[in-house]
């Protein structure tokens, strides 16, 4: 294979700066507590994306769940 362009540009507004999947420390400090696990919340987003922005059945593979493991 060969390695694939990458471009990077100036950060936009509204860019996701960071992304953390381990809520602990902002759990225990607030208290709170996801209503939904993350096979759940993939799973509402996805029908989301098929109803409100008009993607037809099928256009979009169906999400697949991948387990992180804490290194």
């Amino acid at each position: 294979g060969r390695r694939p362009e990458v471009f990077y540009e100036d950060w936009r507004t509204g860019d996701q700066r960071y992304y953390v999947s381990d809520f602990s420390k902002f759990a225990a400090a607030v208290g709170w507590t996801p209503r939904v696990n993350v096979k759940q919340g993939v799973s509402n987003l996805y029908n989301w994306l098929l109803e409100f922005r008009g993607l037809a059945e099928g256009s979009l593979e169906a999400p697949v769940m991948v387990e992180a493991h804490a290194s």
